[in-house]
């Protein structure tokens, strides 16, 4: 027992400075967060003031998005139950892609806008605001859409994709199989 006692201030002091290090990185990591989220907040709402942008709220009022038309199409309009061929970018705030598919790369990637229009060829996983945006959509359409986090991923990370991102896809719509 004297010897625990020997070594007793030695391990609370190794306790303290274990646990002040500890709760410093989960501070650091917090305010990391919230600086990202801060940042991505402030360019999504710094669209209300872009005439450039286009407020649209989605029938299902999930939320809003901003969208630029870069080309109007004249082509068939996309609809729930319908089935798209799209090519598209998808970038952070900053400029940086973390995902695309262009013409250049073959096929465009192929996306049921809603689970009751997916089959076996057609990707029935996608995020809420490409549903939202895509039914706005028409062939040839070539819009840059701008999703706040709560249309896209959400407040987790998803891989490469950081928590609270607003995110910028540039989609274009080269087809659509409607069946209604």
């Amino acid at each position: 027992m004297k010897t625990l006692h020997k070594y007793l201030p030695f391990l609370l002091s190794f306790l303290f400075i274990f646990t002040a290090f500890s709760c410093g990185s989960d501070d650091d990591s917090t305010e990391l967060i919230n600086e990202w989220q801060i940042e991505n907040d402030k360019a999504f709402n710094d669209l209300a003031t872009n005439s450039e942008y286009e407020k649209q709220i989605p029938g299902s009022q999930t939320g809003e998005f901003y969208m630029k038309n870069l080309v109007k199409g004249e082509g068939e309009r996309v609809y729930f139950t319908s089935r798209v061929e799209v090519y598209y970018k998808g970038t952070f705030i900053d400029g940086t892609i973390f995902d695309e598919r262009q013409a250049s790369d073959g096929d465009p990637y192929k996306v049921a806008v809603s689970s009751a229009a997916s089959n076996s060829s057609y990707s029935s996983y996608v995020i809420q605001g490409w549903k939202d945006a895509l039914q706005h959509m028409r062939v040839g359409d070539k819009w840059e859409v701008y999703l706040p986090y709560y249309l896209a991923y959400g407040d987790e990370d998803q891989g490469t994709i950081p928590a609270y991102s607003t995110l910028i896809f540039e989609i274009e719509v080269v087809n659509v199989i409607n069946d209604y």
